[in-house]
């Protein structure tokens, strides 16, 4: 099989994303996940980014295979270019519903769009966050792997600046992204169904050749793509969490597994209050994955992207703008992101690099609540009307509770607990399967962490009786799997 793409083979893919432009450099870049990510400069001055899967000899994570095929859904689905029913259609997209065309001078070409009228005056709002999906191959071309082709947007990640945010600069971003979050968990799933977005958006089914045991095909992420997701948000959390669990066994690695499903069990109850399945981008506001755009006072970007870039993104900007204004509130608070980034603090958040990890569900699932959420972010997560303060200065406390995007918020403090379990647990298991130079470190901080929820779990009293409605017998792919073999134990 082939694992990666040659200079050659490089410019074939572009071309086809691209016709009649030529690579001129392909830069490797960090990745947040387990993708394998590279900028390409052409000669016309386009800049594009390509995204593979890990190498075929790298331990991935159930959570983690598919990423390509989930970043390509997730960004149709925003673009309004896929929203089709019914969902894993059988034939084959024909091109103008898969790609979007540059002309040789860089400029879009966008394709018809079908999307919902409710779901595109939202999404019109995230259209200057999004990278421009050109192309995805599910692996059945020549080269028989799978890519992504994006163009990016604008700016870096917030670990790669130099020199780093200041306090002020720190306020504006926060601020920016907690409405960005918010933005992003506006938008409810197609089907009202819950679990990640590889499973519930329309796309090809994810790739498993990277999975390191043999009952792969078999694991609750694969279950959920046969059922496109799940009924409940409690039947997803339960998959998602018992996925992870495996993996650790898979590996022999030492957790507290019992008292994690003992807690999850006990709990699980508090799990049923979220009834509306929202999309969650759960790596924003990540250093590593929050791009940001420094501009000099004068309004000229400070990094080192060319002018080209910037008329670029103008272009870009003026096309979505051209798909009509948005509503009063919406203009009012892009009125205020404007008029903080004009003074003094010239700095703006821009997108994402990696858009391959979205779920369906909570939003509070997103992993920037599970750290110290600033008050400058909940701020802008909040209610539009709490994010009056254009400067991010406020004076009111903010609680990771407060929008009305939450539901049942008197228990919503337990859920959080179990999401912060799931990402350390995610984060111990994640350091075996892939180990680094720090890794001892990013372990111990985790298992730390780990030890402390599952005490403050410990001390919630045992849940009272609810009244639950009743499902039609949909069972968790979790629990089925073990039905399956010992090899799925």
């Amino acid at each position: 099989m082939c694992v990666t793409l040659p200079t050659r083979s490089m410019q074939a893919v572009i071309s086809r994303a691209v016709p009649d432009v030529t690579v001129q450099h392909v830069q490797p870049v960090s990745s947040l996940r387990s993708q394998r990510l590279y900028d390409v400069e052409c000669t016309n001055g386009t800049n594009l980014a390509i995204a593979l899967p890990a190498m075929p000899m790298a331990r991935l994570l159930r959570s983690e295979q598919g990423s390509i095929s989930s970043e390509a859904a997730v960004l149709k689905w925003l673009a309004g270019l896929h929203v089709k029913k019914p969902l894993l259609q059988e034939r084959t997209p024909e091109p103008e519903e898969t790609r979007v065309v540059l002309s040789r001078d860089g400029k879009h070409v966008r394709s018809p769009s079908n999307s919902s009228s409710d779901d595109h005056s939202t999404s019109t709002r995230l259209a200057n966050f999004l990278p421009q999906l050109l192309l995805h191959s599910a692996g059945s071309n020549e080269h028989r792997i799978e890519y992504n082709v994006t163009r990016p947007t604008q700016g870096k990640p917030i670990a790669d600046l130099s020199p780093p945010l200041n306090p002020s600069e720190r306020k504006l971003v926060d601020l920016q992204t907690g409405r960005f979050c918010r933005r992003v968990s506006e938008l409810v799933s197609p089907t009202g169904r819950f679990g990640p977005a590889f499973a519930v958006l329309p796309t090809l089914t994810p790739s498993h050749s990277g999975a390191s045991t043999p009952s792969a095909r078999r694991d609750a992420n694969a279950r959920m793509i046969q059922s496109k997701g799940v009924e409940t948000w409690a039947t997803a959390f339960h998959s998602m969490l018992e996925a992870v669990l495996r993996d650790g066994e898979d590996m022999a690695v030492m957790l507290a597994y019992a008292n994690v499903r003992r807690q999850y069990r006990r709990l699980a109850h508090v799990l049923e209050g979220v009834t509306c399945s929202r999309l969650v981008a759960v790596d924003a506001g990540d250093n590593m994955n929050t791009l940001v755009l420094r501009k000099a006072r004068h309004g000229t970007p400070a990094t080192d992207d060319d002018d080209d870039d910037s008329e670029d993104e103008e272009d870009r900007k003026t096309e979505t703008g051209s798909s009509q204004a948005g509503e009063d509130d919406e203009q009012t608070e892009e009125e205020e992101d404007k008029t903080a980034l004009e003074a003094p603090h010239d700095i703006t958040m821009t997108g994402m690099k990696d858009w391959s990890h979205f779920i369906f569900g909570d939003p509070l699932f997103a992993t920037v609540f599970s750290r110290d959420a600033t008050d400058e972010f909940l701020r802008g997560f909040n209610d539009a009307a709490a994010g009056h303060e254009a400067d991010g200065e406020g004076n009111e406390p903010q609680s990771k509770f407060d929008s009305v995007l939450i539901e049942d918020k008197a228990n919503a403090h337990v859920r959080l607990l179990l999401y912060d379990c799931y990402h350390n647990i995610t984060q111990v298991v994640r350091e075996f399967y892939r180990p680094r130079k720090d890794s001892s470190r990013h372990e111990l901080a985790a298992r730390k962490r780990l030890n402390d929820i599952l005490t403050r779990l410990e001390a919630i009293g045992e849940p009272k009786p609810t009244l639950r409605r009743k499902r039609s017998g949909e069972m968790s792919p979790a629990k089925r799997a073990k039905s399956e073999g010992p090899e799925d134990a």
